[in-house]
């Protein structure tokens, strides 16, 4: 019986391991896509002539 529960709990502790890595993956890739959002929206708002009448 305990040999079933630890190999049970093993799996458990490694699927876990597996989502922390995935999640961490993907917050890096989120924040790296908004970083580049951010700058191309700068840049598109640099190039705008201003109305000065």
């Amino acid at each position: 019986m305990k040999e079933g529960a630890d190999k049970q709990a093993n799996k458990i502790t490694q699927s876990l391991h597996h989502l922390q890595v995935q999640n961490k993956l993907l917050y890096h890739e989120n924040s790296r896509l908004r970083e580049a959002l951010t700058t191309k929206s700068r840049h598109k708002n640099k190039g705008k002539a201003l109305d000065l009448q």
